[in-house]
């Protein structure tokens, strides 16, 4: 029934622009092969730095250039227009993914991954944007949650692949002729970028056009930021706790990818028809008890079962999260509100993953993992009192006040 569901929606956007539909796909891939890309760097930490610090730095380094430069890129988004924004972001991460291949140091890699970011930063505050305008054409705008899901479940699968790609390739071939593929795989993808239309903008923008933070966008980047402490906690904790159990936790990470492909178009699906609120606030609070179930598991068993229902919550809320980003942008500065929100997750992914660290070294990967499910608790009640809940798809107009016609 619910893949019935799911087909029948991608049918309905299909049938009404040929064009987005055929964007659809190029943004899809284009962002799979960018996560896949970002992920992927790390078995070449192995060969171009010795010490956790220089790892730390290369790992680091992408989320302070978006940092750095995602509000900028949300302004050239909203005043030069989404598809610029999104070829030019590719151009510079295609350029960046190949010389990081090259780097023999981390003194080299650094300055490449942080390029990367900046690239990346750019496709991703444009691709957001254009998705944004597209899903508010009348009649689409109620299956923006299932479309972002689908693209969701693609770029999870791409980012839990990025690894074993590029260490196979670079195990096969090098890393200089791996990563320049990998770098030459984005760059087709700019290519194909430049055929993507442009969606309209927004009639009669306001004279002051400048965005403004309020209830509404701050509730928004605290559930931003709850998920990039959650993956924090997955890269940099969930490894060091699974080293303390007795045994090994077989296949937990493949697991763990399979359920975040499975739940993303679920949700998606789930928030258009409920509601986004109605699907975050399980999502998330699954989360948080599988991140409490991950520190005092006792054994590998019931830490998988944990996992799965850390993944499954978080996975869940993610597709939401974003969809409803996306409902409450405002049109004449879509650009600047995703930036922000991408701001919040950005300086907490940055901030995280040393604190967590710190209190892992303190008192063993049970206190960060605690912690996360503390906050990720408070979030979670932070959320349940935001005025988020006025956005239920059955109750939508076909016509929304921001909505542009694409057909």
């Amino acid at each position: 029934m619910m893949l019935s569901r799911l087909r029948h929606r991608v049918v309905f956007v299909a049938s009404r622009s040929q064009s987005y539909l055929a964007g659809l796909g190029v943004v899809t891939l284009s962002q799979s092969v960018m996560f896949s890309c970002y992920s992927g760097i790390v078995p070449l930490l192995a060969t171009v730095s010795s010490s956790a610090t220089g790892s730390g730095l290369a790992l680091a380094a992408p989320s302070v250039a978006r940092l750095c430069s995602n509000s900028v890129l949300g302004r050239c988004a909203d005043q030069f227009g989404r598809v610029p924004v999104i070829v030019g972001g590719e151009v510079v991460a295609a350029a960046a993914t190949a010389a990081a291949g090259c780097a023999s140091s981390v003194y080299a890699l650094v300055p490449a991954r942080f390029a990367f970011g900046v690239g990346g930063s750019a496709f991703g505050v444009g691709t957001v944007a254009w998705l944004t305008d597209v899903t508010a054409a009348p009649g689409i705008r109620r299956h923006r949650g299932v479309i972002m899901g689908v693209m969701g479940a693609f770029s999870a699968g791409a980012w839990y692949a990025g690894p074993a790609v590029s260490g196979t390739l670079a195990a096969q071939i090098g890393p200089a002729a791996a990563f320049g593929g990998l770098g030459a795989a984005i760059l087709a993808c700019a290519g194909a970028g430049l055929a993507l239309p442009e969606p309209p903008r927004a009639a009669d923008p306001p004279e002051d056009a400048r965005f403004r933070i309020g209830e509404t966008q701050t509730a928004l980047a605290v559930a931003h930021a709850t998920l990039a402490l959650n993956y924090a906690a997955l890269i940099g904790i969930v490894p060091l706790r699974v080293a303390t159990l007795d045994g090994p936790a077989t296949g937990l990470f493949g697991l763990i990818a399979a359920v975040a492909v499975l739940a993303s178009p679920i949700s998606g699906l789930a928030s258009d028809r409920l509601g986004r609120i109605p699907i975050v606030l399980p999502g998330l609070a699954a989360c948080a008890l599988g991140t409490a179930g991950l520190a005092l598991a006792p054994d590998p068993l019931s830490f998988t079962a944990a996992a799965l229902l850390r993944t499954a919550g978080l996975d869940l809320a993610a597709p939401a999260i974003v969809a409803a980003t996306s409902d409450f942008a405002p049109s004449h500065a879509r650009g600047q509100a995703l930036a922000f929100t991408r701001n919040a997750a950005d300086v907490t992914y940055i901030s995280a993953a040393p604190l967590l660290g710190f209190l892992s070294d303190l008192s063993g990967p049970e206190l960060p993992l605690i912690t996360c499910a503390l906050f990720t608790t408070a979030a979670t009640l932070h959320l349940a009192t935001a005025r988020l809940d006025n956005y239920t798809a059955p109750s939508l107009s076909s016509k929304s006040p921001s909505s542009t016609n694409l057909d």
